[in-house]
């Protein structure tokens, strides 16, 4: 009777134990953090700040840099701290390592404006962008979060490492004066277009990504008419912005008439490829944020 008593007070114990538990003992590892005497919600802000830490080397320039990832919250932090402070074998070993797997939420676009961020100022070829570098690293976290450091090419080699032609991309060809949208290397949209007058306002090469996109909304053109007087503010039904400076992007062009060919020569744009408003609403669905935009002669 009284080894039955005691043996239910003993486990009557460690039920309290592992119900009552909201810290981590002393000695706990998570994904390579020590995460000892933390609350799960502790615990979880420190794994994420620790996967968030990236090391980005391009040539002989080395940046930490964080990256802006949000994670699915998971309750398994909470099991993991019962389990650990009734299990005996934690005592004995004075450690314990877990491995918890990351499911990203969300953060693409922020992560890939701070990468670019911290390389700024850097120089570019012309068919290069540092839009390029950052969105291919956060493709990569988004595939593997687990992942701390990626090197790439001086900015000279950089560009061969990075296809601005793969998946799903919108093209853009300034000799053709054609605007193609590409879905799994199938092109799915194509429109005429019109681009920036070239001796004034060209529309610039490279490889860049959709930004943001607006309706109904007014433009003011950064660059001077082809006589050298003040453009004037344009109202567009559709603007599709792929530049981090906001001078740059797709938008209907309803005060035009005709599309494509040699207009571009004679009556360009003030730089942004203009289109016809029905393909403009098409390609604005289709358009997703952090879409490939890939421009060239």
């Amino acid at each position: 009777m009284g080894a039955t008593f005691f043996s239910l007070c003993i486990l009557i114990a460690i039920l309290t134990i592992y119900v009552t538990a909201d810290t981590f003992p002393k000695h706990v590892t998570v994904n390579g953090v020590d995460v000892s005497e933390m609350t799960a919600e502790e615990a979880w802000r420190a794994i994420t700040e620790d996967t968030n830490r990236l090391t980005v080397a391009i040539g002989d320039r080395e940046e930490a840099v964080e990256s802006g990832y949000k994670f699915e919250e998971t309750d398994k932090l909470r099991g993991m701290i019962r389990k650990t402070t009734v299990n005996p074998l934690h005592l004995f070993r004075r450690g314990t390592e877990y491995t918890l797997p990351l499911t990203i939420q969300d953060g693409r676009t922020k992560t890939a404006t701070i990468l670019k961020q911290a390389f700024e100022g850097t120089a570019e070829p012309k068919d290069f962008t540092w839009d390029s570098v950052a969105f291919s690293i956060a493709d990569q976290l988004e595939k593997d979060p687990s992942q701390r450091r990626f090197t790439f090419p001086g900015s000279e080699e950089a560009k061969k490492d990075i296809d601005p032609k793969a998946g799903d991309y919108i093209d853009v060809s300034i000799g053709q004066q054609t605007v193609t949208v590409y879905e799994d290397y199938e092109p799915i949209l194509s429109s005429p277009m019109v681009s920036g007058y070239p001796e004034l306002s060209p529309t610039p090469t490279g490889t860049y990504h959709i930004l943001e996109k607006e309706r109904d909304i007014t433009l003011y053109p950064s660059h001077p008419d082809k006589d050298g007087s003040k453009a004037e503010p344009v109202h567009v039904s559709y603007w599709i912005q792929f530049t981090s400076d906001g001078l740059y992007g797709f938008h209907d062009a309803s005060w035009r008439t005709q599309f494509g060919g040699t207009i571009y020569q004679t009556d360009g744009s003030h730089g942004c490829p203009n289109l016809p408003t029905a393909f403009a609403a098409q390609l604005y669905d289709a358009a997703d944020i952090g879409m490939k935009v890939y421009i060239h002669e």
